[in-house]
This record gives C-alpha cells, structure tokens and sequence, in this order.
C-alpha cells in the first residue's frame, strides 16, 4: 500500500496535495506530522479533510437515521481496529496549523446528500448490530494480536478479496457523495482561501486523483506524482 503525492503549480505559486488514511502505524503519522510543520513553517495555506460538526438532531426521514447510526458504529469500530493492529487513528495522531482550513462539508450535509443520492445502509446497520462490540474485539484480537500489521493483512487477503468486493457493492450509491460531491466542495474552499498562495492539501488518498484532474481545471498543472511506502513505516 502506498500514499499518493502531487506537486503541481499555477502561476508561480505550488499546491502539494498528499494523501493520508485514517487508521496506520504511529510511525507514518510522525512522518507526516514533520511535513506539516514543514509546510506551516514555509507560509502554506493548509487545507485538510474532516467532515465537520455533530449529527443533526432532526432529520427527514428514516433512512437519515439508519445513516447516522452507520456512522456511529465506524466511529466506534476504528478505535477497535486500530488497537487490533497496533495502529492509531489518524485524527488522534496528527495536529493541524492552528488556521488550518477544513476544506470539508458537514455531517448533516453529508447525511443528506447521501439520502438524496440513493444510498440505503438498513442491511448494514443491521448485520452490524447483531456483533457486540467487545465480541469484536475479542475475536480481532485472538486472530491478529499484534504480530501483524494491517498492510500485511491487506496483502494477505490479495488486495481484492470477496470483503472488498462486497463493501464496494454497499458503497456504490455512497462514492459520489464521499469522493466527487466531497472533492468539489474542497476545491471550490481551495479556490476561495487559497489567495494565490503556496498551498498544502492533507485528504484521503483515494480523493488525491479527483482533486487533481479538478485543480487542472483550474489551471493548475501537474509538475511531480510520487508515492510514499506504507511498508516502509511498519
């Protein structure tokens, strides 16, 4: 596995978008962390990916509940896996400049336009609820320890196993929400605070390729595409 990074330029001016994922090893987080301060202390406007505020305390429908209770069973599902694999979450582990902009929508826009778009979680809310969390945990624990590490299970599982295959299938009506509706609203963030600066972009990997034919839309052109080793920090 490997994390994208994109340096591309406009008009004198550089954006540098690097990928990230949410659950990894201690180690890749203070890789990480060194280069934000680097681009902090080189003056660029940061942007990063979190989506932001708390669940709406109404909704319009049925189907807007079963998608928060989705969310709230990966929120608390991360921390499980993560400690199963000796890895820590993202946003525990690395610190943003203080005026940072989070180039991200809120959780009650992103209910909402993932009802709109089609996605239905009722079956996954349920196949999940039937596994007690400390059930979870036991049997990820018993089976994995900390021998190995999740890119190796990864690997192990032949990168495209039937899990992969059958969370794709529950995800299609999620995608266009999670990754085109999610990468133009940051652009569009990009384009309104970026103030024809140097700017640094920390968001998903999987959004890394979007953000970039969008930016080129923009004007920007791509200068360098490298790749970061997940490997490399186990």
């Amino acid at each position: 596995m490997k994390l994208s990074r994109v340096v591309l330029a406009k008009e004198g001016k550089e954006a540098i978008l690097q990928g990230m994922i949410h659950v990894e090893s201690k180690k890749l987080y203070e890789y990480l962390q060194k280069d934000i301060e680097w681009a902090e202390d080189n003056q660029y406007v940061f942007f990063y990916e979190t989506v932001q505020g708390s669940y709406p305390e109404v909704f319009a429908n049925k189907n807007q509940e079963q998608i928060k209770a989705f969310f709230v069973f990966i929120s608390e599902f991360l921390p499980i896996l993560a400690n199963s694999f000796g890895m820590v979450l993202q946003k525990n582990a690395v610190v943003y400049p203080e005026d940072a902009i989070n180039a991200d929508i809120t959780m009650s826009e992103l209910i909402k336009e993932l009802d709109t778009n089609g996605f239905t979680c009722r079956f996954i809310v349920k196949l999940l609820s039937l596994i007690p969390k400390d059930t979870l945990k036991e049997a990820l624990d018993k089976e994995f320890g900390e021998d190995i590490s999740l890119n190796e299970f990864i690997d192990k599982s032949q990168k495209k196993s039937w899990a992969s295959w059958f969370a794709d299938f529950l995800l299609r009506k999620a995608d266009p929400v999670i990754l085109d509706y999610r990468n133009k609203v940051a652009v569009k963030s990009i384009i309104e605070y970026g103030n024809n600066q140097n700017i640094f972009v920390h968001y998903g990997d999987g959004h890394i390729k979007g953000l970039t034919s969008l930016l080129e839309k923009e004007g920007w052109v791509v200068k360098e595409i490298s790749y970061l080793e997940l490997s490399k920090f186990e």
